[in-house]
């Protein structure tokens, strides 16, 4: 269950969206949920960053094939590997062969 967010949370988050704004980042990546639906609410002012969760860039980087899926599998199953984490039956191995047998057919 998450806390309440206080002023300072509230002033930090503003704080780190300007940060991605005055870097012309594409997206500004939060677990925040609250944040990203907030965000969303408010058309007064829109911003040049989407304030996005990590499940719907994924979704959109897909969509606008910005990013493979068979690339972003590999990419995770190496982190996973050189993190000393990843025997070769770890489920996102499996997942990369079933993306790559999905690709395949």
């Amino acid at each position: 269950m998450s806390r309440p967010a206080s002023q300072g949370d509230q002033l930090l988050d503003a704080f780190h969206i300007l940060c991605a704004h005055r870097a012309q980042a594409d997206y500004f990546l939060t677990t925040d949920l609250k944040l990203v639906r907030s965000v969303r609410a408010q058309s007064k002012h829109p911003l040049s960053v989407a304030v996005i969760d990590p499940c719907s860039l994924l979704t959109d980087l897909l969509r606008t094939r910005t990013l493979r899926l068979r690339d972003f599998v590999s990419h995770v199953v190496h982190q996973v590997r050189t993190r000393g984490c990843g025997p070769e039956n770890h489920p996102l191995e499996q997942l990369k062969k079933l993306s790559e047998a999905h690709l395949k057919s």
